[in-house]
């Protein structure tokens, strides 16, 4: 018998998975997929964080968008993974958008931070490292999800390493209670 369900790679917007296409944004920052009718998979592209109101506009109706698609399916398991362009900390106005919608549908990051890289992404001539890619997944069903790590792979020509994780197959027997009240 197979230990995990699927196992995902995300490195920018990519999905390796064979499931159903839900959504796809229009400005090509989302993509969400549903896995047997009980989970939802988005891959998300950020915008780069900079200190203005088009940032903070931007991000807050590309989380809108996310919103209005987790509304519609939402007895699923969310999870969420890809390229925030942000640091999970307060300090970041991109991570405060974003956590607000977090905290309202229950989503746990999943940031190992004793990942023996400790950084997703590096730009070596500047000296930059920054955690910008992250795993966020419905809080009921965090401990299904094993063996995430940051992948520092020799044949990367990206300047962001892939982050990967396993699903356990009871996550599909899981009953999720966001505690979210639907706008509708």
């Amino acid at each position: 018998m197979v230990d995990h369900l699927v196992e995902l790679v995300f490195c920018g917007v990519s999905l390796g998975i064979n499931v159903r296409l839900v959504h796809k944004s229009a400005n090509g920052r989302t993509i969400t997929v549903s896995l047997s009718d009980k989970m939802l998979i988005t891959s998300v592209y950020l915008p780069c964080q900079v200190s203005s109101v088009d940032y903070t506009v931007e991000l807050s109706n590309i989380c809108a968008d996310l919103e209005s698609v987790m509304d519609a399916y939402a007895n699923y398991v969310h999870l969420i993974a890809g390229d925030f362009n942000f640091e999970c900390s307060n300090v970041n106005t991109g991570y405060r958008i974003f956590n607000s919608l977090a905290v309202d549908w229950q989503l746990k990051c999943l940031d190992n931070y004793d990942d023996k890289c400790g950084y997703t992404y590096f730009h070596d001539s500047l000296g930059h490292y920054s955690w910008l890619d992250h795993l966020f997944v419905s809080s009921s069903v965090a401990a299904e999800v094993i063996g995430f790590q940051i992948l520092d792979l020799g044949c990367n020509n990206s300047d962001h390493y892939p982050i990967t994780g396993s699903l356990q197959n009871s996550i599909l027997s899981k009953n999720v209670d966001h505690g979210h009240q639907t706008s509708k």
